[in-house]
């Protein structure tokens, strides 16, 4: 809806497609102030936030990047990927190495924000993986360029990280009315490096969600000694 009717707009002057461009921003607009989709999937949720950001750059509406949702989701896939440089395969998932979904969305956000630490995390899902999608191109340089001294993992997501529930996404499943938002979590996630023999832990929060599993208060995944136990 959005690609036809920004096409049949701006050459033809067509009213139905002004109807489909108001369909396109009923759909995304809403959905740029959250950081997590109706999701709780590491993988149909980047197809989700990709969709997002797709959608954000060709309308375009960068609420998405401008309001921070963006950088959240990126910290989030990287938190979530454990030291192998796989997404850990909770809810609705198939292979242990996850779908690399969140790779084009990775690549837009640090395309965007050229920040070293999403240019690091693709380095190494790249090295593990060797996918590279058709209508990609590859931003790294820009970004290493921008980094000056190298790409450097992010400290920053190291140690105990308790992930806080994004509040739309608590609101939409009923949240309110089961516990506070500051009692609620998302991940949690113990982590003392990014060395394949580092210890890395997810425990997941959550049993709900679209593509769900009954997989709250679980381990997800541990990684150590360059293997998944």
């Amino acid at each position: 809806c959005l690609l036809a009717g920004q096409y049949l707009t701006r050459y033809y002057d067509a009213a139905e497609a002004r109807t489909w461009l108001e369909l396109a921003d009923g759909c995304f607009q809403f959905q740029a102030k959250a950081s997590k989709p109706n999701e709780d999937c590491n993988g149909y949720q980047w197809l989700t936030l990709y969709h997002m950001m797709t959608y954000a750059l060709a309308r375009p509406d960068l609420t998405l990047f401008e309001n921070g949702s963006a950088r959240l989701s990126a910290d989030f896939a990287i938190l979530c990927m454990d030291n192998l440089g796989y997404s850990v395969t909770y809810g609705d998932t198939g292979a242990y190495v996850g779908w690399w979904s969140e790779m084009p969305f990775l690549m837009g956000a640090a395309w965007y924000y050229r920040d070293p630490r999403y240019a690091w995390a693709l380095e190494k899902k790249q090295a593990v993986s060797g996918r590279v999608s058709m209508g990609e191109y590859n931003c790294l340089p820009t970004v290493e360029a921008a980094a000056g001294s190298g790409l450097k993992p992010p400290a920053d997501l190291l140690g105990t990280k308790a992930w806080p529930l994004d509040p739309y996404y608590y609101k939409t499943f009923g949240g309110p009315q089961v516990q506070s938002l500051e009692q609620s979590v998302d991940k949690v996630v113990f982590r003392n490096g990014f060395d394949p023999q580092d210890q890395y832990l997810l425990l997941d929060g959550l049993s709900n969600g679209g593509h769900k599993h009954l997989d709250g208060n679980s381990i997800s995944r541990w990684s150590e000694k360059g293997r998944i136990w």
